[in-house]
């Protein structure tokens, strides 16, 4: 039998090198045969994706993680997979003269598509240059769909009490950038509304408009996760309007647009933005010319932001001192409502009882819980207890007892209370319901102490 392979030691090395030139080659040839395939398809899709989907619409294979192919054209034909391939062509076939000429009925040559850039979305402040440049805006403000008076452009209302508003000489067709704003803000759109606010800002030719503007820019911004910079818009919206120099006329615009604007944030349960736009729209109250009108301001202001469950806001020193001057400021007002200049005084110290409660300072809370039920008594008699901050001071004053570890006297607050509540008319279900559950939860704890 004649052997066929030599096996001997001298010629092993040889054969081994054999074997692997071999399994190299075959690797190469393999590898260019998927390239061309998948860079075929590639070519067939005219570079819509950058990911091969079969059939399904699943994604396959990623090609732009895969290195470029060494031949110039998916339908390239090489000879020798072993060698590099040229990436250019250098050769140019030349037309045969009028033989393959093309005619005119011939059809072109269908070509790929090239790929479109996606451009870059554009910044706030590349839009603001952007709107400023441009000549043809004219400055306009609304008031946020307000259902209060539209502020005119110096800042006040304008003829027969409603804001003169110039029209834009350019109309997309699409409304207006603040009201689609204040659609979107309502219906808690806030993504939507964020550039439309930006516009309306930029285009916007009232300080004061751009300042309530800004505020709801922020409460957006805050919505969508960005707390920083909607944080500083509204300070920044806060400041403008300090700045600002609005008329007498104006002021009772201003401050019921920042009012609702606060019972917006406090809706969206951003309860400190809430309580300094409620002491900014306080502030504003408290200087018109309207003391009727302006203390009533100062009492809805004060209500909505003892109704905040997080208390320690408005226990700050700025709250604390808020508080102290709209008490000063009331009771120096002339010519106000008895009953409504009684109600705020009893509403501002219950308020500073609750502040000095969150401060654990007990006796002190008291003393302005205290107050606030003596105003109540001795100025509205019998009605006083048909208002719930009567309730809600003795209630608090029977938290504080109990505090201090004097149960048998919070005993008989806790009867006291039960006894307001069915007499009290000043509020809704819903407030109803939480006073009579934290009765319960105080009645229960006081039993366990008896």
């Amino acid at each position: 039998m004649v052997e066929c392979w030599d096996d001997s030691p001298k010629k092993r090395p040889t054969i081994d090198k054999v074997r692997d030139r071999t399994r190299e080659v075959l690797s190469k040839v393999v590898m260019s045969d998927l390239w061309r395939d998948l860079y075929k398809i590639r070519f067939q899709m005219r570079m819509k994706s950058d990911v091969v989907h079969d059939a399904g619409g699943a994604a396959l294979i990623p090609l732009k993680f895969f290195p470029p192919p060494k031949f110039a054209h998916p339908t390239q034909d090489y000879k020798d997979y072993t060698q590099p391939q040229p990436t250019t062509a250098t050769h140019k076939p030349e037309m045969d003269k009028g033989e393959n000429k093309p005619t005119k009925g011939d059809a072109p040559k269908e070509q790929a598509p090239q790929r479109r850039e996606t451009p870059k979305p554009e910044t706030y402040e590349e839009r603001r240059r952007k709107m400023k440049s441009n000549k043809n805006l004219v400055g306009d403000f609304r008031t946020c769909g307000s259902k209060s008076k539209n502020l005119g452009e110096d800042g006040g209302v304008g003829v027969n009490g409603v804001g003169e508003r110039k029209k834009s000489t350019q109309s997309n067709g699409s409304g207006n950038a603040d009201d689609m704003a204040d659609q979107h803000w309502r219906s808690k759109r806030f993504k939507e509304a964020i550039p439309l606010f930006e516009r309306a800002i930029i285009e916007g030719g009232v300080v004061v408009g751009r300042c309530l503007l800004k505020l709801k820019l922020g409460g957006c911004l805050c919505a969508v996760g960005d707390r920083a910079r909607g944080d500083k818009m509204i300070l920044e919206g806060l400041q403008d309007l300090k700045s600002s120099s609005p008329t007498v006329d104006s002021l009772e615009t201003i401050a019921n647009q920042l009012k609702e604007i606060a019972d917006d944030f406090q809706n969206l349960n951003f309860q400190g933005r809430a309580s300094l736009i409620y002491r900014t729209a306080a502030s504003v109250y408290k200087v018109m010319p309207d003391a009727n009108s302006g203390v009533a301001g100062i009492l809805r202001c004060v209500t909505q932001m003892n109704k905040t469950s997080n208390r320690g806001i408005n226990a700050s020193e700025q709250g604390i001192k808020f508080l102290n001057e709209i008490l000063a400021s009331v009771k120096t007002k002339q010519g106000v409502d008895p009953a409504v200049k009684i109600e705020v005084e009893a509403t501002c110290s219950y308020a500073l009882g609750c502040c000095y409660a969150e401060k654990m300072e007990w006796s002190k809370s008291n003393q302005y819980c205290q107050v606030s039920i003596d105003k109540m008594e001795q100025g509205l008699k019998e009605n006083a207890k048909s208002k719930h901050i009567f309730m809600l001071a003795t209630f608090r004053m029977a938290q504080n007892k109990f505090k201090m570890g004097k149960f048998q006297e919070v005993k008989d607050l806790l009867l006291k209370c039960k006894t307001l509540r069915e007499t009290t008319t000043d509020w809704d279900d819903e407030q109803d319901k939480e006073c009579k559950a934290a009765l319960e939860d105080l009645q229960r704890e006081v039993m366990k102490k008896l």
